[in-house]
């Protein structure tokens, strides 16, 4: 269990032990988005600890961060949290996933990446500054960035093993949706907002329908590269449809997360020489 301290891991075992689960079962370890060292240490500590992993769920996600902030690694925090750091976790787990017969990795994303209609990376490393970030702009792109690469990266899995790499949308919750915009709490429009907001919203119990649907059952057994929302596969936006587009996507994560391809064109582990 990855948690911002471990301090705060250890209490989040307690209740869970208070609800009838293992203590056994669960390890507390720090996890920080917006540092490629710490995220890397939880990496090394589940290699330690396990020889089989059947499954990632990335739900561990930065919506609409007001400012413009550069991690101690110099990327903008939205695009590590949202987009690097689950690469990372998911590249060097793969030998792990490997093991699997059956692995599946799920992205947590949104709705809000079909709002970007033209993708340029370029644009992530040169024009993300404190002048012009957008906050809305910063999500959107990172979510479009989580579906690309599920979609090319499960396209090039298909030749090298069994893991399958999906993204959904679980909807959200009345009260993320007024945590994430906080406007709407204001009078008087949280009076004309608030019936609409509770009938298009999910409870919590809705909401993770899908990701446990897109995780467990046998209905989507070998199924990869797809986006699903409501249990069921939702078609993908025409942005994300472009190979070229994705294995550029796939190919700077990899590198900015320390890895290069082999001479068989596989993505190897190297550290030393991450860009």
């Amino acid at each position: 269990m990855g948690c911002k301290t471990v301090e705060d891991g250890k209490w989040i075992v307690g209740s869970f032990v208070e609800e009838g689960f293992d203590k056994n079962n669960m390890v507390a370890l720090q996890w920080d988005p917006s540092s490629m060292r710490i995220c890397n240490e939880f990496i090394d500590k589940i290699i330690q600890l396990e020889t089989v992993i059947d499954g990632i769920v990335h739900n561990d996600s930065v919506v609409n961060w007001p400012t413009f902030l550069l991690t101690e690694d110099n990327n903008e925090f939205t695009w590590q949290a949202n987009v690097l750091v689950q690469v990372l976790l998911t590249e060097r787990l793969m030998p792990l996933l490997e093991k699997s017969k059956s692995a599946r990795v799920l992205l947590v994303s949104s709705r809000v990446h079909r709002l970007v209609k033209q993708f340029n990376l370029k644009k992530i490393d040169n024009d993300y500054n404190e002048k012009n970030y957008q906050p809305l702009n910063a999500h959107a792109a990172s979510r479009f960035a989580q579906v690309l690469y599920a979609v090319g990266r499960a396209r090039s899995l298909r030749n090298e093993n069994t893991v399958t790499l999906n993204v959904c949308n679980p909807g959200m919750t009345f009260d993320q949706i007024l945590h994430h915009l906080p406007l709407i709490s204001a009078l008087p429009a949280r009076y004309i907002l608030y019936p609409l907001l509770w009938y298009i919203s999910k409870t919590e119990e809705d909401a993770i329908q899908t990701p446990l649907y897109c995780m467990l059952s046998s209905d989507i057994e070998g199924i990869t590269g797809c986006y699903f929302a409501d249990m069921q596969v939702e078609g993908l936006s025409d942005a994300v449809v472009n190979y070229d587009l994705q294995d550029e996507l796939v190919a700077c994560c990899m590198l900015k997360c320390g890895f290069k391809r082999n001479s068989d064109g596989k993505w190897i582990y190297t550290p030393k020489e991450c860009n």
